[in-house]
Formats: C-alpha cells, sequence, structure tokens
C-alpha cells in the first residue's frame, strides 16, 4: 500500500507541473507598468467614495447590481437630481482614472494565481462597481444632452468589460 500511495502522489504532482505548465502557457504574458491599466485602476478605487459614504439607493440591496441599472430604466432614479450630480462631481477624479485605465490596452492585477481555486479577485467588485459608476455618469451627461461625454463613458465601460475578461479567464483556469 505504501508503494501504491507513493506511485499514485508521484503521477499527482505530475499532472500538478503539467497542468502548471499549461496554465501558464495560456496565461497572458505581464504587461509593462507603463502600459498596465491594473495601476491607474488601483488610483481609481483609491480616489472612490466608499460604498458606505455613498448615497442610500446606491448601496442598499434594492439597487446593487442589476436593479441600479433597472431603476434607471424605469425613471425611478433622476439623473438630473442635486443628490446624484454632487455625488457624481464628489467622483469626478476617479471617474477621469478609470476612462483613462478602460482606455489601456492591458491589465493585469498582480495576483498567485496558483494559490487555488477559491482565489479571491477583489478588483472584479471594484471594477463592477466602476463601470456602474461610468453608467450612471453617461445617464447624467446624456440627460445634460453632453452626447459625446456620455459615450466616452460608455466605451470606458466596454474597456472595464474587456479588462475583466482577462481575470475572469485566468479564474476560471485555475478553478
Amino acid at each position: 500500500f505504501t508503494n501504491m500511495d507513493t506511485a499514485v502522489k508521484l503521477q499527482l504532482a505530475s499532472v500538478r507541473a503539467e497542468a502548471g505548465a499549461k496554465i501558464l502557457a495560456l496565461a497572458p504574458p505581464r504587461i509593462p507598468d507603463r502600459d498596465n491599466a491594473a495601476l491607474v485602476y488601483q488610483d481609481a478605487f483609491t480616489q472612490l467614495t466608499p460604498v458606505a459614504q455613498s448615497p442610500q439607493r446606491f448601496r442598499g440591496t434594492e439597487y446593487q447590481n442589476q436593479y441600479l441599472w433597472a431603476a434607471l430604466a424605469e425613471g425611478k432614479i433622476d439623473p438630473k437630481d442635486k443628490d446624484i450630480q454632487e455625488f457624481l462631481a464628489g467622483q469626478r477624479q476617479a471617474l477621469t482614472l478609470l476612462r483613462k485605465a478602460a482606455a489601456m490596452s492591458g491589465c493585469w492585477f498582480e495576483h498567485d494565481y496558483f494559490a487555488g481555486a477559491d482565489m479571491l479577485l477583489p478588483e472584479l467588485d471594484q471594477l463592477r462597481r466602476s463601470a456602474q459608476l461610468l453608467g450612471l455618469d453617461a445617464i447624467a451627461r446624456a440627460a445634460r444632452s453632453d452626447a459625446r461625454a456620455a459615450l466616452d463613458d460608455v466605451a470606458a465601460m466596454f474597456g472595464v468589460a474587456r479588462h475583466v475578461s482577462d481575470l475572469t479567464l485566468i479564474s476560471m483556469l485555475v478553478s
């Protein structure tokens, strides 16, 4: 039994090594810092208003995730509302950084992707929140008839989505 156990452990180590090599071959190469949107995103995340200090309507369970978009589509949130305008004005610096990061071609958040299948990717939640903020800003700008700026926000949302797909791919490969 000891010999069989050792043989199985050796085979398992061989499979792990092979799988690791395949994942490294499939993983995108590390991006130079000057081209890495992750560094700009991290600066933007520090500029974002903490969730606890955001207006109640954006942090309650009713408006999380898709509910925010549904509320906007149904007209429950007025983009010209004074509170929304003040909130967005306080996010200008973060929004500028988010647009800059989203326009960059590559994004690589530093992680040990071989830590295990249950590895947390905290950036995913921050990027989702960032895309929602860009969407809210786009709607507010469109309501002010600033179509060019609204489309810039929409383009930034697509850029964020492009960067999220790389994170998700690596997370799927690891799991």
